[in-house]
């Protein structure tokens, strides 16, 4: 079983790297394929960019945690604080935190979107909304993405 030609594409690491094109033969139509040059694909459910930078992985995350707190806002009439902690936690952390062993983020921007949020999250329950942001992290029993950050890193 051979290689999908359409499916096969391309990165080029490096500014010095040379551009040079890919051909592939396939089998099937007996002909040889210019392979796609990209700079930014998903592996194993990570996106890596030619740059190496983690931006489009963080603004993946985000956009995909975002989506996810939208809809259970929608789904629960409960402002309840234990129960959004627990629905934190549970359901939007994880897209946050999927395999940041590879991708941790070191630019304050993406450390910063990834903080918001949380930061969203921590506003919901009506009981913590007029309070600043450590207060409300505290009475939901979270810590910041930066403080935790660095504790995976000490590991």
């Amino acid at each position: 079983m051979g290689l999908c030609a359409k499916k096969c594409k391309v990165m080029h690491f490096g500014r010095l790297n040379e551009r040079q094109k890919y051909i592939t033969h396939t089998k099937e139509e007996s002909e040889n394929v210019l392979l796609e040059v990209t700079s930014c694909e998903r592996d194993i459910g990570v996106m890596v960019s030619s740059d190496l930078k983690w931006t489009a992985q963080v603004k993946s995350a985000c956009t995909k945690a975002n989506k996810i707190l939208i809809m259970l806002k929608r789904t629960f009439d409960s402002r309840d604080k234990s129960l959004w902690a627990k629905l934190y936690t549970s359901i939007i952390r994880p897209h946050l935190e999927f395999a940041v062993q590879v991708w941790n983020p070191s630019k304050k921007t993406d450390v910063n979107a990834l903080e918001k949020v949380q930061e969203r999250a921590t506003k919901i329950p009506l009981a913590l909304k007029a309070m600043d942001y450590e207060m409300r992290l505290l009475k939901m029993g979270l810590t910041k993405k930066k403080s935790k950050r660095r504790f995976d890193r000490n590991v």
